[in-house]
């Protein structure tokens, strides 16, 4: 069902498609968020029932993820899309289903977009070549 298609520049795979709603991926990173304004103005544009799935592992290559990231707060950019906004922590299986069962059951119901954002994801491999699972952000970095 997930394939590597991409929209715009944004998402990284299709989660979830059928003739109601399309689910996206997208994992975050640092300058990735002039794509995402831009699929997010012509979902809004166009009132698509697209469910953008933000996922973050609170990781960014050699900086701390709030120095990597461009937009501080999720569910204010959401919203001035006009996105209905939904968070979740990620290491909670049973909240991420059933937040993301409400999100798209919006999207069907309302025929509107939405993002839920992913937080707290925990890193199940290396994101990049450039990965330092013993790095610690709060420690001292010579």
């Amino acid at each position: 069902m997930a394939d590597d298609r991409v929209w715009g520049g944004i998402a990284s795979k299709v989660l979830m498609e059928n003739d109601r709603v399309r689910i996206w991926e997208m994992r975050l990173a640092p300058g990735a968020e002039s794509d995402l304004h831009e699929g997010m103005t012509g979902a809004s544009i166009l009132q698509l029932p697209v469910l953008i799935y933000v996922t973050d592992n609170n990781v960014a290559i050699s900086v701390t993820p709030e120095d990597g990231r461009g937009i501080k707060d999720f569910e204010a950019y959401a919203r001035a899309f006009g996105f209905a906004f939904f968070e979740c922590d990620g290491n909670d299986f049973l909240q991420c289903y059933d937040t993301t069962r409400k999100a798209a059951g919006y999207c069907i119901g309302q025929q509107k977009p939405a993002m839920v954002w992913v937080k707290n994801l925990s890193r199940l491999n290396n994101h990049s070549s450039a990965a330092d699972f013993t790095f610690d952000f709060d420690s001292y970095d010579p």
